[in-house]
């Protein structure tokens, strides 16, 4: 199949990164992690961080049009049959579920008590864990056999396959959080899916890479890349060497993808990745990601002032509302 925008269909994608570039990349994690790593991992726990599904040889090209970046790979990955060891997704049920109740002050007060909330791509169970605590009602739709297993043992609803094959109502939920998987999918069906189930006035959260970040840290990224350099710590801290993620977006992009589906964005929040293991790394490395933070943050405020149609930080967060 020819690769093509999943916005557009064009196929006329241009050279973003090249294949030797992302190999150069992807080659950069495991000397990365493994000196920041406090004490020794098995390869269970090296999954997401050390090793990615999308680590295949690849290269990302551009639809200028629509300002989408693909990702050309020999070997899709399956996330189907995707494995993880249990004792990998308690570690990582409670890092997530932390950092999701750290967004309370932006996202809990846009639904009220018992609202019906359904997050694609509910994975080790964090956001339906905190979505329990704020008072809604959740329901997870994950196409990952082992994770929907694991959420289902910890009492969490969840549904197995696509949101298209969930089998939810016309109009039936107040809100779609998509938080892990947006970058990696299809984005026609799936919003035209979310818009079906939402009520009119529905929310809609969507938690993406931001391409913007990633483009503007490889024009400033060496080649050969040097492990110290604070672009590689940058794009390390954010889980982006190598880029692996089939799609990547930025607001604007985000923007032409959604509005034909009826949504009107209300909100964009600057993010940062979410560490599955942040209890693991090492003093100086918890002390070089404080450092980075307060970099972004400055970032983040001069955006807000200048740009405020765009972020800054490594991963961004949109929000927006249902409309007729």
């Amino acid at each position: 199949m020819t690769p093509a925008c999943p916005h557009c269909r064009r196929s006329e994608l241009e050279p973003f990164v090249s294949r030797e570039a992302l190999a150069e990349e992807i080659a950069l994690r495991a000397p990365f992690y493994g000196p920041r790593i406090d004490g020794k991992l098995d390869p269970a726990e090296k999954k997401d961080r050390f090793a990615v599904s999308h680590a295949a040889c690849a290269e990302l090209r551009l639809c200028r049009d629509c300002g989408i970046v693909v990702r050309i790979e020999d070997d899709a990955p399956d996330f189907e049959e995707e494995p993880y060891a249990p004792y990998v997704m308690e570690r990582m049920l409670r890092a997530h579920a932390e950092a999701y109740r750290k967004k309370a002050p932006v996202y809990r007060a846009l639904l009220p008590e018992g609202a019906q909330v359904v997050e694609v791509g509910s994975y080790v169970g964090g956001f339906l864990q905190v979505a329990g605590e704020w008072g809604w009602k959740a329901t997870g739709v994950d196409v990952g056999h082992d994770t929907a297993r694991f959420t289902r043992a910890h009492a969490y609803a969840t549904r197995d396959g696509a949101l298209e094959d969930a089998g939810f109502d016309d109009a039936s939920v107040d809100a779609v959080f998509i938080w892990n998987c947006f970058e990696q999918l299809e984005p026609a069906p799936l919003l035209a899916e979310a818009r079906r189930i939402l009520r009119d006035g529905g929310l809609l959260v969507l938690r993406v890479p931001n391409v913007l970040h990633y483009a503007a840290c490889q024009a400033l990224l060496p080649r050969p890349a040097d492990l110290h350099h604070p672009i590689v710590i940058a794009l390390g801290h954010a889980n982006l060497l190598g880029w692996p993620h089939l799609y990547g977006y930025s607001a604007a992009s985000l923007e032409r993808v959604t509005r034909p589906h009826a949504f009107a964005r209300e909100r964009l929040v600057s993010a940062r990745h979410i560490n599955p293991t942040p209890g693991r790394f090492t003093l100086p490395a918890i002390r070089e990601e404080e450092r980075l933070e307060g970099t972004l943050g400055a970032l983040d405020h001069a955006f807000a002032a200048l740009a405020p149609e765009s972020v800054a930080g490594p991963w961004l967060e949109a929000v927006y509302r249902a409309v007729t």
